[in-house]
């Protein structure tokens, strides 16, 4: 009998045994047994036709299909659940995956086969943009975000999202709804508030209709030399010496009521009753077309501080 030949044949298949069609049918007990923890693989002319694999071996084998089968139904099934678009193509930009969503905005058949190419989804008005977009994105291995105006559905707009994903990319797009608007502008409002914080000079807060303080945060905690909870509850102009309160009451009445944002200069009391010269912006804040408070900043006017408080103005 020939010795057994390990052999890792290619096309992935697990490392077994190699025996030629002549040895497997004269020492089939030899090469049976060794399929017991190894496939055996049968050549014939020199190619590999067949393989002898125990039980044990192939409900593994199934098992392990079965669980990949799984998780790709499972994927599919949740990327199909979502709104957003979601196409995932090769580096050739082949279409791999595609989810409802996105079989609904191309006009692709539920239950057919991809198309072949994404670029061949993409309007002519569009798709050297978007295409652009993606191959920067490929190349430099940087996700990217844009809008675009649907050439498909005039009136209609798109936010992009093209994010590099294993062997190709990750297309994701939304259309851009007034909801959408609002969480960006929240996100934005957000980070500014975030940058004005980090100043540790910048004093802010928020004045309901009444124009009492219902909100402030550290740093106007600092400037008054005082603490959160005895400044919330007072009205804005309690802040400023008596020279300068009806100015600011005026002012800040005047914006509730026409919702034009004002600045002006001014001498804010600090907690020992020591005037600091100041200049405070206030802009209204909304829910839908009400007025429903303001929101404000206080800055010292030191170094720079007259020139900036001109710029406000």
């Amino acid at each position: 009998m020939n010795a057994p030949t390990r052999h890792d044949p290619t096309g992935g298949w697990p490392e077994g045994e190699l025996a030629t069609a002549t040895d497997f049918v004269r020492h089939f007990g030899h090469y049976a047994a060794s399929s017991l923890s190894k496939p055996v693989y049968i050549a014939q002319h020199g190619r590999v036709g067949w393989a002898l694999l125990s039980a044990a071996q192939m409900t593994r084998l199934s098992e392990s299909e079965s669980e990949m089968t799984s998780l790709d139904a499972r994927f599919d099934i949740m990327i199909d659940s979502i709104s957003t678009i979601v196409i995932l193509v090769d580096a050739d930009f082949g279409i791999t995956r595609m989810n409802c969503a996105g079989r609904r905005h191309f006009q692709v058949p539920d239950g057919g086969a991809n198309p072949v190419n994404f670029r061949d989804l993409l309007h002519v008005n569009n798709r050297d943009f978007i295409g652009d977009f993606c191959t920067r994105v490929l190349n430099s291995g940087d996700s990217e975000t844009f809008e675009i105006e649907s050439a498909r559905y005039p009136g209609q707009t798109l936010h992009f999202q093209i994010l590099p994903f294993p062997s190709g990319l990750a297309i994701l797009a939304d259309v851009v709804t007034q909801a959408t608007r609002i969480r960006q502008f929240t996100s934005a409002a957000a980070a500014a508030e975030l940058a004005i914080d980090a100043t540790d000079s910048l004093g802010r807060g928020r004045v309901d209709v009444r124009g009492t303080i219902t909100t402030v945060n550290d740093n106007l905690v600092s400037l008054a030399k005082s603490t959160a909870d005895k400044i919330m509850g007072l009205r804005l102009p309690a802040l400023f010496e008596q020279g300068a309160r009806t100015v600011v009451r005026d002012a800040l009445d005047g914006v509730l009521s026409s919702g034009k944002a004002f600045s002006l200069q001014a001498l804010m009391l600090d907690g020992t009753g020591s005037p600091m010269p100041v200049t405070i912006g206030v802009g209204v804040e909304r829910d839908g077309g009400s007025i429903t408070g303001a929101a404000f900043m206080i800055m010292p006017n030191r170094a720079g501080g007259e020139a900036i408080a001109s710029a406000l103005r």
